[in-house]
């Protein structure tokens, strides 16, 4: 069973822990959540942006990109609309721009319209935030996506998981029939020793 706990031990190195921080997006400022916990979160894309935004307390913060590159927008306006409260977010690095609100504070869903000027392209970007108690509830609310630097590990795991169970497949076809050969055995040695009684 030597190949398995190798293939075990490989396995384990192979799957290191690993957070990300959003749905194609690692700009390294993105706020962590809490354990257990997963902040609300909206996200929308066209043919010329996409963004992601997350809501830190009263605070909406937004990663913009080119949908094309996945490159961070610097530079562009970003007028954002919260339901009926309007006004322009201030940026940050790399395609960071930030939008205070207090009714951010404010459980239940919640209409976001980002509007995006960056140079001569102009585009409208559209989503709902669920907050507070039903962003707990809410299964949509959620990212279940697999970012694509993780894609790898998970086929690695799958691969190695099958290449498993193959290995221990024939590890036990073998090792019954090494039993079922010694039992042959141990059975014709029983009975070329036994004495034969004469004829009556």
């Amino acid at each position: 069973m030597k190949p398995v706990a190798a293939l075990l031990a490989g396995l384990a190195l192979a799957l290191p822990l690993h957070t990300s921080a959003g749905p194609g997006h690692d700009h390294g400022d993105e706020p962590a959540a809490a354990a257990g916990t997963a902040s609300p979160r909206v996200s929308a894309h066209s043919d010329l942006f996409e963004a992601v935004g997350i809501v830190e307390g009263k605070t909406l913060t937004i990663y913009l990109d080119r949908y094309a590159d996945n490159a961070p927008v610097v530079g562009a306006k970003v007028d954002v609309e919260l339901g009926s409260v309007r006004g322009v977010a201030a940026e940050g690095p790399e395609g960071v721009y930030t939008f205070g609100s207090e009714s951010l504070l404010k459980e239940g869903p919640l209409p976001v319209t980002i509007t995006v000027v960056a140079g001569a392209d102009a585009d409208l970007l559209a989503g709902d935030l669920v907050i507070g108690h039903a962003a707990a509830t809410d299964p949509t609310s959620a990212d279940h996506t697999v970012p694509l630097s993780d894609r790898p590990r998970v086929w690695l795991a799958a691969g190695a998981a099958a290449l498993l169970a193959v290995m221990v497949a024939v590890w036990r076809w073998r090792w019954r029939r090494r039993s079922a050969g010694s039992a042959s055995l141990a059975g014709a040695a029983s009975t070329s020793t036994a004495p034969t009684l004469p004829a009556a």
